[in-house]
């Protein structure tokens, strides 16, 4: 159990870290103030969750969360492309981030001998 712990704390400080990527980037696409809000809380749990999925291999969670995410605010008319272009960057830019460290972490969960651990205690 202490190697699930490990590995849990491994992740959540990874998907911290790697959290601020995307956030900086869109920051200088949109070049406007950058607002704390719940932006980043919300970055920081896709992300997690986009691993978790991966790792689970739900991994057609991520393509249905971003159909609703996007079709919640696609106005083709309305948005101009600047925006609409910068919200699919940094969306593109989370789930490759939260891919990436689900397929580290997965390799990591395979070694140990812990995938059938993870699949049972989580999602039984």
């Amino acid at each position: 159990m202490s190697k699930l712990f490990f590995w849990l704390i491994g992740l959540l400080s990874c998907v911290f870290i790697s959290n601020f990527l995307p956030n900086i980037i869109v920051r200088n696409l949109k070049k406007l103030p950058y607002r704390r809000s719940l932006t980043c809380i919300l970055g920081f749990f896709e992300i997690l969750i986009y691993a978790i999925s991966w790792i689970s291999g739900f991994s057609y969670f991520i393509v249905i969360w971003l159909g609703i995410k996007t079709a919640g605010r696609w106005v083709p008319h309305k948005t101009p492309q600047a925006i609409t272009n910068t919200f699919l960057i940094g969306n593109l830019l989370s789930v490759l981030v939260g891919v990436y460290l689900g397929a580290i972490f997965k390799s990591y969960l395979v070694d140990m001998g812990l995938i059938e651990v993870f699949r049972k205690n989580f999602f039984s």
